[in-house]
């Protein structure tokens, strides 16, 4: 349904959509919603998941 919304021009109801589906555990939803917000240039929110904190990044 997402995608028959987003081909029809509706982003804001595709992404609801998406968000819906990824908030109940489909990984694919999840994985378009961040793609969608990557193509909007929303790199901050095309991260899925918490930054990683300082003690992650020491190698």
């Amino acid at each position: 349904m997402a995608e028959i919304q987003e081909e029809a021009g509706d982003q804001a109801g595709a992404e609801r959509l998406y968000r819906a589906a990824a908030d109940a555990g489909n990984a694919y939803a999840l994985t378009r919603l961040a793609e969608i917000q990557e193509e909007a240039g929303d790199q901050a929110g095309a991260c899925i998941g918490p930054p990683p904190t300082p003690e992650a990044l020491t190698f």
